[in-house]
């Protein structure tokens, strides 16, 4: 089975379909230093508490099923979008109902939390990365992946007006096939949803995202 990637993102460029920017603050009154807050969450780890999160919603913004909030690992999503994800191949996850306000009115709204070490997947010895020149928009060196273990520290020995990409990833025969990724180590591509999982989100008619298909990902 072969299968294609997009990134997503926050479609915040349509003003028509999330009404206003920023979309969401922290609710008057939440205090994030609290012990169970959403900075207590570690991006690669569950916490031992339901964490606490309240939101406000800008008066003239809309309640968009992909809901805009950039200080946390993961998604915010509305109670119909959860239940299209809780349908498809998910990588260890939870999902932590949070408090959305609108207008006074408290909206269903969900933390989708995921964890994957998707390097384990992965082909390394037919993959690759590539030496990008940021500043002239091209890539200097296609290299294989350098180890990743000491990836930091091969990053940083890099000159500031160079950073290494993903050039090619191929997974292997036992890649799970999850249907929400997510790729770092070597640069970020942040939040990926399979042509499976995008199709079927047009189809409910989820709004707020935006997705772009991404070419260097590769299973078949």
């Amino acid at each position: 089975m072969s299968m294609k990637y997009f990134e997503i993102n926050w479609d915040y460029d349509d003003l028509e379909v999330i009404g206003y920017y920023p979309q969401t603050s922290l609710k008057k009154g939440y205090n994030p230093s609290l012990p169970d807050s959403h900075w207590a969450v570690k991006p690669h780890s569950f916490p031992n508490f339901i964490p606490n999160l309240e939101l406000e919603l800008h008066k003239d913004a809309n309640a968009t099923d992909y809901l805009h909030f950039g200080d946390i690992s993961g998604i915010i999503v509305s109670g119909k979008f959860r239940a299209i994800l809780k349908k498809i191949n998910l990588p260890p996850h939870a999902f932590y109902p949070i408090k959305v306000y609108h207008k006074g009115t408290l909206l269903e709204y969900f933390w989708f939390h995921y964890i994957i070490d998707i390097w384990k997947y992965v082909d390394l010895e037919n993959s690759s990365a590539q030496i990008y020149k940021k500043f002239e928009f091209e890539i200097e060196e296609i290299i294989p992946i350098p180890n990743l273990d000491n990836i930091q520290d091969y990053q940083k020995s890099l000159p500031r007006q160079k950073e290494l990409r993903i050039n090619k990833i191929f997974f292997k025969k036992e890649y799970p096939c999850y249907d929400v990724i997510k790729i770092f180590k070597i640069g970020y591509l942040g939040i990926l949803f399979s042509d499976k999982l995008l199709s079927k989100l047009k189809e409910e008619g989820m709004t707020g995202f935006t997705s772009k298909p991404i070419e260097n990902i590769i299973y078949k």
